[in-house]
């Protein structure tokens, strides 16, 4: 990501983009009425369309050296107009503009100094901000934060439960790591064998699994009150029966065809959240879902350190998820009972909730064993899509719920874990969820 900064008296200007994608932002102004404290920023945008946002910052002395230091993002709240959002280029002598109410949301003066300035900046679009938020009611509009404490009202807020849907950027480009489980840990299974793999892309995902009042937001147009995740719901609601059951397609030269392996039914809940917000919404593969869920760890759970421990402690278990440990212990909104409202355990490194426990989460790919899919140990998998076809009734679930209460250690929950549904594509269960990503390109 380039960065440039034009600095002046009181703002800046920073462009950011990426080769062939480069919004260019020019003219910033800042003023401020002295009645009101009203922040108003004006700026041109040129190029192609960006994802803008906005820092403020201050002057401040470090020593002998004076620096510019932002006033953080937990105060950077309150923004209106032509910000956290895609804009389009502005016409030569047409303006953007972005207002600000300092005395609300920043606990310094109300009356902003000369040493302060406006940093917007133009994300690419396929290289947005951190957090995307997307609103399930009319008019469907979409929002981007740099930072999880610019998010309005908190990302626990129980708004991104229901009419609202948070996801959360995860850098997986070119990083190779590695999947499965180690032959040395107790557990160990072919089916989970480990392999090397390398995704090529970035994409969000859900920062909860799907829930019952935005399952019913995206096919009803209204949420209702519940906010444990949704479940009899088969894989067929999330991808369809026609389009969306040819997960992966292949060219007749034996090439993966990324189109038509990614097409879903419009009539599905991926299908109605590509028609409303143009965003290609799906199920994650395995190995999206995996790596998320790792942020970063090598081990089995996404607390632990050692690839090697055979076993969720279950101290670490009633702190991150929802099993059959601590079903019988109120959740965040006091409920009791084997699915828990979203949100109401400790997150992954990269703020994501009930990665494990909770519900399984459907994945797009075939259920296969990894031993038989993946067996060369040498051979790095660049953006594995599953095998062609496995056994043809039965998809892939990850992060399960686990249900044995004997002994003081969860067995089964784990990043490596996987579950195999003997049930038909269209056939719902219980205990089966989703958690959404998108791709970016």
């Amino acid at each position: 990501m380039k960065t440039i900064i034009f600095s002046f008296s009181v703002f800046a200007v920073l462009a950011c983009g990426v080769l062939n994608a480069a919004p260019v932002v020019s003219d910033v102004k800042m003023s401020q009425n002295p009645g009101t404290c009203l922040v108003t920023v004006t700026y041109k945008l040129s190029g192609d369309p960006g994802v803008i946002t906005l820092d403020i910052q201050t002057n401040c002395t470090d020593g002998a050296e004076t620096k510019w230091v932002s006033i953080g993002p937990e105060n950077m709240k309150g923004f209106g107009g032509d910000v956290h959002q895609v804009v389009q280029p502005t016409a030569e002598d047409e303006v953007r503009t972005i207002h600000w109410s300092p005395e609300t949301y920043w606990p310094g003066p109300p009356k902003m100094a000369g040493a302060t300035r406006a940093v917007v900046t133009a994300w690419a679009t396929n290289a947005p901000p951190d957090y995307m938020i997307v609103h399930l009611i009319e008019p469907y509009d979409v929002t981007y934060y740099p930072h999880v404490e610019m998010v309005p009202g908190g990302i626990t807020n129980i708004k991104y439960k229901g009419e609202y849907m948070p996801f959360r950027k995860i850098p997986a480009k070119g990083v190779i790591w590695w999947a499965g489980m180690p032959t040395n840990h107790k557990n160990y299974h072919e089916a989970s064998k480990l392999h090397r793999v390398m995704l090529t892309e970035d994409y969000y995902m859900g920062v909860y699994e799907v829930t019952v009042a935005q399952y019913d937001a995206i096919m009803n147009g209204a949420p209702n009150d519940s906010r444990i995740p949704q479940n009899w719901i088969s894989s067929e609601n999330y991808r369809g029966s026609t389009k969306g059951l040819y997960w992966p397609a292949y060219n007749e030269d034996g090439t993966f065809n990324y189109e038509k392996s990614r097409e879903v039914d419009e009539t599905s809940i991926c299908g109605k959240l590509r028609n409303k917000f143009n965003m290609e919404f799906d199920l994650p593969t395995e190995h999206q879902w995996e790596y998320a869920c790792r942020a970063g760890s090598p081990g089995t759970v996404y607390t632990d350190t050692l690839p090697t421990l055979s076993f969720m402690d279950r101290t670490v278990a009633e702190r991150i998820c929802r099993s059959a440990y601590n079903d019988e212990t109120a959740d965040c909104e006091g409920l009791i009972g084997v699915y828990a409202t979203v949100g109401s355990y400790e997150p992954n490194a990269w703020g994501l909730y009930d990665m494990l426990g909770n519900v399984h989460e459907a994945c797009v790919d075939w259920s296969e064993k990894w031993s038989s899919v993946y067996p060369d140990d040498n051979k790095i998998y660049v953006d594995p899509v599953g095998p062609e076809r496995g056994e043809k009734t039965k998809r892939i679930y990850r992060g399960y719920r686990a249900n044995d209460t004997a002994g003081e250690s969860v067995f089964g929950i784990s990043i490596s874990g996987r579950i195999q549904m003997d049930r038909a594509w269209d056939t719902a269960w219980g205990n089966e969820g989703a958690r959404l990503c998108v791709t970016l390109h």
